[in-house]
């Protein structure tokens, strides 16, 4: 019986070294392929377009498509920056920019109209308080003249009073 758990020992000692052994290769195998990752292949950069071509067959179908117009109470507008086309755009960038030199030309002309029409009315309202102050004038001397006429007319009534009686004093 001893003899049989010496050869027992004997397999298991054998057993444990071969797995003992075969720890060590993996490992070893595993640090080679670790050190292989640090050092990776390189190759020099350069700047361009990146173009891939992707061969498939079926249908392209866009997500969301938007039709885009330009203002038409602008005349002669100018593209000068147009974003790329088939790009997508999110909500808030600028797909199109135009000259803008032929609207602030515009403007300006609209401004300039703005000013003589605010002058036109300005000089209107000028004219209108003069009128007014002519015709306030005018109706303070048309009652003047009314009050006169009226001291007149009663001036009259006493002074032909007072002629007729001096008119019988002297007969």
């Amino acid at each position: 019986m001893a003899a049989r758990r010496r050869s027992w020992r004997l397999w298991v000692g054998v057993l444990v070294s071969i797995a003992v052994v075969a720890a060590a290769g993996g490992g070893l195998y595993r640090m080679r392929k670790v050190q292989a990752a640090v050092n990776p292949p390189t190759a020099r950069v350069r700047k361009g377009e990146f173009a891939v071509i992707v061969r498939c067959r079926g249908e392209l179908s866009v997500k969301r498509t938007v039709q885009l117009t330009a203002p038409n109470n602008v005349p002669d507008l100018k593209i000068v920056w147009l974003a790329p086309p088939g790009g997508s755009v999110k909500a808030g960038e600028p797909v199109i920019r135009f000259d803008p030199s032929s609207a602030k030309q515009q403007l300006d002309e609209k401004n300039a109209v703005l000013r003589q029409a605010q002058s036109t009315v300005d000089q209107a309202v000028a004219q209108a308080r003069i009128t007014s102050e002519q015709d306030k004038l005018d109706l303070a001397n048309a009652r003047y003249q009314v009050e006169r006429a009226k001291l007149e007319a009663s001036k009259q009534a006493i002074v032909s009073v007072i002629q007729g009686e001096e008119s019988k004093v002297d007969l």
